[in-house]
């Protein structure tokens, strides 16, 4: 969802969509001993219809201890980005949301 104003023109623009949709994902874990295990995982997807585009990139990475065998903690990294321009008659028509950062974690699996 989004909107766009302009007071001192007194326009107003809103934007609303949701839906699931479709990546091209790669995940993959590497159990480096019985305790300790390194997982990565990548997604992308980028779209344009007519004069709107879009593109997200979700890419994270990790490495957890396994405490017990049903807890585990980790510390990782992700990086996510969101781009989303409109080109018809609106230049300023752009949204770009980067956020990337450490994580720390704590799991628990049934």
């Amino acid at each position: 969802e989004a909107e766009a104003r302009v007071p001192a023109r007194g326009v107003r623009e809103d934007f609303s969509a949701s839906g699931p949709f479709p990546t091209l994902a790669l995940d993959a874990t590497w159990r480096i001993s019985r305790r300790f295990a390194f997982e990565g995982r990548a997604q992308y997807f980028k779209l344009t219809v007519s004069s709107v585009s879009g593109s997200m990139a979700d890419y994270s990475g990790n490495i957890q201890y396994r405490w017990l065998p049903n807890l585990a903690v980790g510390l990782g990294y992700r990086s996510q980005q969101v781009h989303i321009a409109v080109a018809n008659n609106n230049p300023n028509g752009q949204l770009n949301l980067d956020l990337k950062g450490p994580s720390l974690f704590l799991r628990a699996s049934f």
